[in-house]
């Protein structure tokens, strides 16, 4: 077909090509668009409030639309190509665990649609900064006085007032689990957060007594938009739910209110549990639910992780007892959250680990999807996860009792949700290196920060000399996890007292790799 035959039938415009070559069509303006989503049959998504979302959602819709025609060969997005997307918060380069699950490559897609609610029900959020702006209402369901702490039963505040015995310090364990959905990011501070843009609706469930049965599954029911105990439903309905909590079990049967939810829609994941067993646990465990297991730094399942026929998928929950990265910071999971060891709340940021940290990397990863796909049922979402669609298959082939069916892969998963392959160039025969990282950024906090070097080339890639510097002795580069190629692991470090200017608090330094 020619280019003005081809705009003729789509309304597409043509901008560059002929016939018999590739050819560049555009969308054109609004009202244009209008027109060639109608041509092509394509039915209209939920409108984003974004005008960028929407025009990136339009042209998905438009490519499908055009795969499906006879008179096209071939239809593909056309990519302006940058280095891949990483957000500029001060610790991001702590959390090694978004790299892990190839974020980055998501991100250049997707970093979530503010329409996109993910409910986190936990032992509530604290009042933190990188956190504010992506919380929704929530509620209270904690229903005993003697476990909600906070002097009442159920009420429409899930703030997390604590849960020390008086001894042990409070884990504001569900503040840290939402940071991991969606901190505020790309916000030069603080961290990031899996999916920057959707919202996080905090339900209270866990209070310093645990969480109970029918706290959770009142508040389940809330999430989906469906009667419960406060006598309320949230404005819009939750698309994920995220349960890093759990006790043993004996039944994969699935309460009235699990089976509810995701009848209405709605994709439950959930935290497999941390006693290295593989004994039932739930709700992890329960027929509908998706039980995320954790896996360490070096990608193995992290020691404390329960694994068993149960388990779906792995996610990063980190080992804050190792250090295989050699830095300044073990490896846990980096994110929000506050302590109130001195006997004053300080809000701040904290290294965790355990499947409660693994779970929320993917309830932020479904969050993605959704917000490619709106309309994604979580019946859907089983059958990708069954075909290998959204993990890289780190296990037994196929699925395995360890990782389920591997190890959560966001740009697999936002691709298949997407309806559109991951577009990569193809791998070179010579050697190419490749840098995790586009820079290290260095705040006074942070002397050290890991990065790795990859063969983007078929050849070997060799580093036959120690990587060297020409910063004068304030920089040094370590190899910590390198093969014999020198292919690996290397640790940057500052040392502040060689940087005439810099070394006073609140200093940053920038290096670009």
């Amino acid at each position: 077909v020619t280019s003005a035959g081809l705009a003729s039938a789509t309304g597409l415009v043509a901008k560059a090509g002929a016939p018999g070559r590739s050819m560049l069509m555009s969308l054109g303006d609004r009202s244009n668009r209008a027109t060639t989503l109608s041509m092509l049959g394509v039915v209209a998504q939920p409108q984003h409030a974004d005008v960028e979302t929407q025009l990136k959602q339009d042209t998905i819709d438009v490519v499908k639309a055009l795969r499906q025609r006879s008179d096209v060969e071939y239809a593909a997005l056309n990519y302006l190509r940058q280095p891949l997307l990483e957000p500029d918060d001060t610790y991001y380069g702590l959390q090694w665990h978004y790299r892990k699950i190839n974020l980055p490559l998501a991100w250049e897609r997707t970093t979530g649609n503010t329409g996109v609610v993910v409910a986190v029900l936990d032992s509530g959020v604290l009042n933190h900064p990188d956190l504010q702006a992506s919380l929704v209402q929530g509620y209270d369901f904690i229903s005993g006085t003697d476990n909600a702490v906070d002097g009442d039963g159920i009420d429409n505040d899930p703030t997390d007032p604590g849960d020390t015995d008086g001894i042990t310090p409070s884990s504001y364990h569900g503040t840290h689990v939402a940071g991991t959905v969606a901190a505020v990011s790309d916000n030069n501070s603080g961290v990031a957060g899996v999916a920057w843009n959707v919202k996080v609706m905090p339900l209270r469930v866990c209070g310093l007594l645990g969480c109970s049965d029918y706290d959770i599954q009142q508040a389940l029911l809330y999430a989906a938009g469906l009667p419960n105990d406060s006598g309320a439903v949230p404005a819009q309905i939750a698309d994920v739910v995220n349960l890093s909590l759990g006790a043993p079990t004996s039944s994969t049967v699935a309460p009235p209110a699990f089976v509810a939810a995701r009848n209405a829609g709605v994709i439950v994941v959930a935290a497999s549990g941390n006693e290295s067993s593989s004994e039932l646990f739930a709700p992890a465990a329960y027929n509908g639910v998706v039980s995320v297991s954790a896996v360490d730094y070096a990608g193995d399942l992290a020691f404390y992780s329960n694994r068993g026929n149960t388990i779906d998928v792995a996610a990063p929950g980190g080992d804050v007892s190792a250090n295989l990265n050699g830095g300044t910071y073990p490896d846990g999971i980096l994110s929000t959250v506050g302590s109130d060891q001195s006997g004053v709340l300080e809000l701040g940021y904290g290294f965790y680990q355990g499947t409660s940290m693994a779970a929320p990397h993917v309830a932020g990863v479904v969050a993605l999807m959704k917000s490619v796909k709106p309309d994604m049922t979580p019946d859907e979402f089983d059958q990708w996860l069954r075909n290998g669609d959204l993990t890289e298959d780190i296990g037994a082939a196929g699925r395995d009792d360890f990782y389920g069916y591997g190890l959560i892969d966001a740009a697999k998963a936002v691709a298949a949700a997407s309806d559109l392959p991951i577009i990569s160039p193809p791998m070179q025969q010579e050697p190419l290196i490749l840098v995790s990282v586009n820079g290290l950024k260095f705040t006074s906090a942070v002397n050290e920060l890991s990065f790795e070097i990859f063969n983007g080339g078929q050849d070997d890639l060799i580093i036959s000399d120690p990587i060297t510097d020409d910063s004068g002795g304030w920089l040094t580069i370590t190899p910590v996890n390198v093969d014999a190629n020198g292919v690996g692991t290397y640790v940057a470090a500052v040392d502040r007292s060689q940087l005439p200017g810099l070394a006073t608090a609140g200093a940053v330094t920038t290096i670009q790799a």
